[in-house]
């Protein structure tokens, strides 16, 4: 017989599924289910589970659970197709927060009801949308991954909307803040990092990957960044998309500065050949990211300017050139943004006043054409 239904007691009825048998052992394999309600319920929900068998979908759970599920995720998938620092939030995440809340469900017994509660649950103790929405992301990517595998028949996430998350507000300084910062880290050991940072957009784990050989006269050339590990250790990987690995010009002050750095570096005794890294100690170890942010804001109280963080720079290089009428393909090229769609998003609320200014040049173009005509006609 295929499959049996069991009435246990009133309103619990359970479903046993033969499933074939064993070709190692040779054993029969049963699928066990218990179904609430009334017989009729039961019946139905053979029928789905007759169904998935057909066509594949349906996996014994036994004892396979949530926790289960995102070991295994983490482990054969996550592991070895994702970034070193990428994985390690990822584990963090089910380590912390997933397991303890959802790892003793049986993975084919999880339903939207429990990602939701979740969800609900992390929101009220604190945490914010953003850190939520990751933390969705990794169980909806761990479900799509067990889907894959044929060890549930659904990603009960699809049915869960994700925490909405606002963007968060840029705070880009602006030409007098930037010049006032500049002078007073200008003895600073990361002077010559928050420079670059400022004149080029560039990310601060890309400045970390740079290389004396990535720099030639006027460019600078992204091929590599460097993620910090746990423990403080550097991997060297190449940038996230293709349009992140591109060529950047800096202008004549900015490759004086980093000549004049080397030439320090060296007096120090520090290595600089074309495959060290600039922004490195006396021992060529990258300047720690942590630390690179925390000395910025210390240098910013000073001049008691607050809310805006190192990333704010690349912001903040953006805006000046949109102040300046640059295009803004220009300014993604140069932010290495994989379309023109992330700079306009990301910055269309500052290009109004470039609308306005365009719109002039065009009637100045058209007038200034006319008048020269008709200068020509009666000259």
């Amino acid at each position: 017989m295929m499959a049996v239904i069991r009435e246990r007691k009133k309103g619990k009825f359970t479903i046993q599924l033969f499933m074939g048998r064993d070709p190692v052992t040779d054993k029969s394999k049963f699928y066990i289910e218990t179904v609430t309600g009334n017989k009729s319920d039961a019946k139905k929900r053979l029928a789905e589970l007759e169904h998935e068998l057909y066509t594949g979908t349906i996996v014994n759970p036994s004892k396979y659970t949530v926790q289960d599920l995102l070991e295994d995720y983490l482990r054969e998938h996550a592991k070895p197709n994702t970034r070193i620092r990428t994985y390690e939030g990822y584990e963090m995440m089910a380590r912390v927060h997933l397991i303890p809340a959802l790892g003793s469900i049986p993975l084919h017994k999880l339903q939207p009801s429990h990602v939701q509660k979740y969800i609900t649950d992390k929101i009220e103790s604190g945490l914010s949308n953003r850190t939520v929405k990751h933390q969705y992301k990794v169980l909806s990517q761990a479900l799509v991954y067990a889907v894959g595998l044929q060890r549930v028949g659904r990603n009960v996430c699809d049915a869960v909307k994700a925490p909405k998350v606002m963007n968060k507000e840029m705070n880009p300084m602006d030409e007098y803040q930037v010049n006032a910062f500049l002078d007073i880290a200008k003895d600073h050991r990361c002077y010559n990092l928050y420079h670059l940072a400022i004149f080029t957009g560039m990310r601060r784990e890309e400045l970390l990957g740079l290389r004396w050989k990535d720099i030639e006269d006027y460019d600078i050339y992204v091929d590599q960044v460097a993620t910090q590990r746990k423990g403080g250790s550097y991997i060297y990987e190449e940038p996230k998309n293709a349009k992140s690995k591109r060529r950047i010009s800096i202008d004549i002050a900015t490759s004086l500065e980093l000549v004049r750095y080397k030439e320090y570096k060296r007096s120090l005794g520090i290595k600089c050949n074309d495959n060290d890294i600039v922004f490195a100690d006396l021992k060529g170890i990258p300047f720690k990211a942590d630390g690179v942010s925390r000395s910025f804001k210390k240098l910013l109280k000073k001049l008691d300017i607050t809310g805006v963080r190192f990333h704010d720079l690349r912001h903040t290089h953006a805006s000046l050139m949109l102040k300046q009428n640059v295009n803004p393909k220009i300014i993604q090229e140069r932010l290495g943004h994989s379309s023109i769609t992330v700079t306009m998003d990301t910055y269309g609320h500052l290009m109004p006043t470039m609308q306005t200014d365009a719109v002039q040049n065009f009637a100045d173009l058209i007038k200034n054409a006319r008048t020269l005509e008709a200068v020509e006609m009666t000259g």
